[in-house]
């Protein structure tokens, strides 16, 4: 009625939100379906206080999973970035939606995108919590935001204590080996923020993937992993079966080696003391013991 009687849909409130995003946080997929019914548009790049943001990312940021899925089927931009340098995926990983994260993937989101800040706010931001991080303060704010920059949505699982959403991302083709702007990989995120769970996910997953320091890319699924561990196996095996038969026909080549000396070098062997002394019974004679002079007593 209100739209009917001449108001205007897309103004925005004081926090600058157009109406669209109220109806995203409040999960309404009615009145959004309506909006866009009625000529809204899908691709809106809102530009509020803290940064640009669009619908697709608001959903993931606050878990409306149905409306997300209804929006990517219309062709909503799963790359677009907010302010803080975070695209959707990011914020559903953070939202802990499942569904919406499997569909973002299948839309083609960039699985390994690393937070970039947009906005010169948010780089002052995270240089500010960056540096008291590496100070040793601890506080929540300070280990959430010190750590965002250069986070992956596989990071970010880490940082929230995601461990569902860290399978999928795995699965997926997330690389785990990825750092931030500390150093930081998504399992010493885990690690240090305490959340057990989610770091042994990602452990687990490093352990089966690590085949001769071989690193998934992505699309790769456990299946490929698990066909490239049987063929560098029988690679093993067929390179350990040629050295065994280089070995054998080695041996086959040399021939048998005999230890004694001929008969040639035996007269030029040195004789032992008793035949040169000439003696009888082996004692020395009278010039053997002039030759040796005096002897101690």
């Amino acid at each position: 009625m209100l739209v009917e009687a001449g108001a205007d849909p897309t103004v925005c409130n004081a926090n600058g939100e157009p109406p669209l995003f109220s109806a995203i946080q409040g999960r309404s997929l009615q009145v959004v379906q309506w909006y866009l019914r009625e000529g809204g548009p899908l691709q809106l790049e809102h530009r509020a206080t803290f940064g640009a943001t669009t619908p697709l990312i608001q959903c993931g940021l606050f878990g409306a999973e149905e409306i997300g899925v209804w929006l990517l089927s219309r062709g909503a931009d799963v790359l677009a970035i907010n302010g803080g340098g975070a695209a959707s995926l990011h914020d559903a990983t953070l939202s802990n939606s499942i569904r919406l994260v499997a569909a973002l993937l299948d839309a083609g989101a960039s699985i390994n995108l690393q937070m970039r800040p947009r906005m010169c706010l948010f780089r002052l931001l995270f240089r500010t919590m960056r540096l008291l991080w590496w100070l040793g303060v601890r506080a929540e704010f300070v280990q959430v935001f010190g750590q965002t920059e250069g986070c992956s949505p596989l990071m970010w699982a880490a940082l929230f204590g995601r461990p569902s959403v860290a399978r999928l991302l795995l699965e997926r083709g997330a690389n785990p080996s990825l750092r931030n702007r500390n150093g930081l990989s998504a399992v010493d995120i885990a690690q240090a923020r305490g959340f057990t769970e989610t770091a042994r996910v990602i452990e687990s997953f490093e352990a089966k993937s690590s085949i001769e320091g071989r690193t998934p890319t992505v699309g790769e699924y456990p299946l490929h992993l698990g066909f490239a561990q049987g063929a560098l196996a029988e690679q093993r095996r067929a390179r350990l079966h040629a050295g065994l038969r280089s070995m054998q026909a080695l041996f086959s080549r040399l021939k048998p080696m005999s230890w004694r000396a001929p008969a040639s070098q035996l007269s030029s062997c040195r004789q032992p003391p008793s035949e040169r002394s000439g003696g009888r019974g082996g004692q020395p004679t009278a010039s053997d013991t002039a030759s040796s002079g005096p002897r101690l007593v």
